[in-house]
C-alpha cells in the first residue's frame, strides 16, 4: 500500500547469487532500502536419505546440479521501494527472471548471467533521467563475535541507485 515491500529469497548458494539478486532490483527500478543476508548450512546426506526418488527440483523451479543437492542455501530478506510504478505483475516477472539467472549460476554459467544482468541494469540506468552516478563514503564493519562459524558484515552508505549490486559485484 505504501509502495514498499518485503521480499524474501531462498535459493541455492552459488557464486554470484547475491550480486544477481541485488542487480535484478535496480533492473526493475526497485530501490533496496535494506537487506539482511544469511547463508544456511545443511548437513550432507551421502546416502541420499531424505531425497525423493526421481526428483531433482528445488523450490518447485530450479534444476539441481548433477552432483546432488547443495548443502548451502541463501536466505535474503530485502526491504524495497519502487522508484516508478512497476505494474501489477512485477513480482511474477521478477521471480521468473530470478529463476532464470539462478539456473545459469547453478549450471556454472556465472559469466553469462553476469553479462546479461549488467546489460539489463545498464539499460535501466540509461533510461532514467538524471542518473549521474555519485559515490559516497562507505562504512564497513566486520565482526566475528556473533558466531564462531560466521562473520557479520555491516555496510552503511548514502542511498545510491544500484549500490548493493555494485558492491557485491566488486
Amino acid at each position: 500500500g505504501d509502495g514498499g515491500w518485503t521480499v524474501t529469497v531462498c535459493t541455492s548458494d552459488c557464486v554470484g547469487a547475491l550480486a544477481t539478486i541485488a542487480g535484478l532490483f535496480p533492473a526493475y527500478r526497485i530501490d533496496i532500502q535494506s537487506a539482511d543476508v544469511f547463508t544456511l548450512r545443511f548437513p550432507s546426506r551421502p546416502d541420499g536419505a531424505g531425497a525423493r526418488p526421481g526428483r531433482r527440483r528445488y523450490s518447485g523451479h530450479l534444476q539441481a546440479p548433477e552432483q546432488g543437492p547443495p548443502t548451502r542455501r541463501i536466505l535474503d530478506i530485502f526491504q524495497v521501494r519502487a522508484l516508478v510504478d512497476p505494474g501489477k505483475d512485477v513480482w511474477e516477472r521478477f521471480q521468473k527472471d530470478l529463476e532464470g539467472f539462478v539456473a545459469l549460476l547453478v549450471a556454472g554459467h556465472q559469466d553469462t548471467a553476469r553479462e546479461q544482468l549488467i546489460d539489463r541494469v545498464s539499460e535501466t540506468f540509461r533510461a532514467m533521467e538524471g542518473s549521474d552516478a555519485q559515490f559516497f563514503p562507505v562504512a564497513i564493519d566486520l565482526s566475528n563475535d556473533a558466531s564462531p562459524e560466521y562473520t557479520r558484515v555491516t555496510i552503511r552508505s548514502t542511498d545510491t541507485g544500484g549500490f548493493l549490486y555494485a558492491f557485491t559485484n566488486a
